[in-house]
């Protein structure tokens, strides 16, 4: 678990230098574009679209740091869990960042952690067994009818 944890630190670490050093080279660009105001304002746009970028290359450093750790049947479910926060953090910053409803932002965003919780989940789980076991587990009835969240969730598993 250290080795992941190290792992996934040195992955957030680059993606920020890279996503860095991109940053620099766009303020660089509008510093020497000030006069030109189409070029600004398209760079004020990759300034956001590098955030967006950051969160992506994390997840591809991940993701590859996993799939190493599968191939050598190494313990892997923190990666897992972390590709899966990374890639809703995309997500989230992808779609709803810039968009201007911020009621509508929140409730895309919502949704995208939900989804990113659950996917994480699974990952930290270490059988699906046990995670089958746990969303039967979560039940309540109404009248006659019986639900759990395995019959809400179980697609996912």
């Amino acid at each position: 678990m250290a080795a992941q944890i190290v792992v996934i630190g040195c992955a957030l670490l680059l993606a920020y230098k890279i996503s860095g050093g991109m940053r620099a080279w766009l303020r660089r660009q509008q510093e020497q574009n000030a006069t030109n105001p189409k070029a600004a304002a398209d760079l004020i746009i990759l300034l956001d679209v590098v955030k967006v970028i950051d969160a992506f290359l994390a997840f591809v450093l991940v993701v590859i740091a996993y799939s190493i750790a599968d191939r050598f049947n190494w313990r892997n479910n923190e990666l897992f869990a972390t590709g899966g926060i990374l890639i809703a953090l995309t997500l989230k910053r992808l779609f709803t960042d810039r968009m201007k409803n911020r009621f509508w932002a929140k409730i895309l965003a919502t949704a995208i952690w939900v989804y990113a919780f659950l996917l994480a989940s699974f990952g930290l789980f270490n059988s699906i067994d046990l995670l089958h076991g746990f969303l039967q587990s979560v039940d309540f009835h109404l009248g006659q009818v019986h639900f759990s969240l395995y019959r809400l969730f179980g697609p996912f598993g």
